[in-house]
């Protein structure tokens, strides 16, 4: 994100008075200086103070979707899933579809941008879009709860270690009736995320063997584009 005229959209916290700038001082008051009424490129604290308005601005921005949904005062969770839950299609009683779909739309979004430890549990629940059951949400609001649990959490990045890592798993059919495999991985650098990503694989998988091979091929072509992209940025 790009922000026009960064630093003079901070707010001062102390009283700064400035010489007046040159061309525009005023005749027969040249002795008078400058109130700054909000922050200034070269102010040693205009990068602090920017960086303060726009974290309290993200957060204000943040926690939406357990309110707009109703979860903000839920029982907090502590795993977005429960790995002894299977889900099936066409079973079970039916839900609001359209509902169903919105919420799986902000949780998806929440996945792909800063959350990817909900990554699988929200995959898994998108392929029963068509026809929801009551089962399908009981999982989305086991999402919610640990969401309401871990709201806090964000990704972090330091200066080092400036090394790619990746890690890759591949799950052949263990909580879904579907007959393919779900692949994943997860890149970091300097300690923090910068790709992740959980998703069915296309090709069927005749074994446990051939999904994490499979697996594997899918974070390798990942790898290669995030090694290509970081030799392009200069050091």
């Amino acid at each position: 994100m790009d922000v026009t005229t960064t630093f003079l959209n901070g707010d001062l916290e102390e009283e700064i008075y400035m010489e007046q700038p040159e061309g525009f001082i005023v005749h027969d008051q040249e002795s008078k200086v400058c109130k700054l009424d909000k922050s200034l490129y070269g102010l040693k604290q205009a990068p602090k103070q920017w960086h303060e308005k726009f974290d309290n601005l993200l957060m204000s921005k943040g926690f939406k979707i357990l309110k707009k949904y109703n979860y903000f005062d839920s029982k907090p969770a502590c795993t977005p899933y429960d790995s002894s839950v299977k889900l099936f299609k066409n079973t079970g009683d039916s839900v609001n579809q359209t509902e169903y779909a919105s919420i799986m739309g902000s949780l998806r979004y929440v996945a792909d941008c800063t959350r990817p430890d909900i990554a699988y549990a929200v995959g898994l629940l998108c392929r029963f879009t068509s026809r929801p059951s009551r089962e399908h949400w009981n999982v989305i609001e086991r999402v919610m709860r640990y969401l309401k649990k871990t709201q806090n959490l964000g990704l972090h990045y330091n200066k080092f270690p400036a090394v790619l890592e990746g890690y890759n798993d591949a799950d052949w059919n263990s909580f879904s009736d579907d007959s393919k495999a779900t692949s994943s991985y997860i890149f970091n650098i300097t300690g923090g995320v910068v790709a992740w990503k959980s998703k069915k694989l296309t090709i069927l998988a005749q074994s446990t063997m051939e999904s994490e091979m499979i697996a594997l091929a899918v974070a390798s072509e990942e790898a290669s584009w995030l090694r290509s992209l970081l030799s392009e940025i200069p050091t």
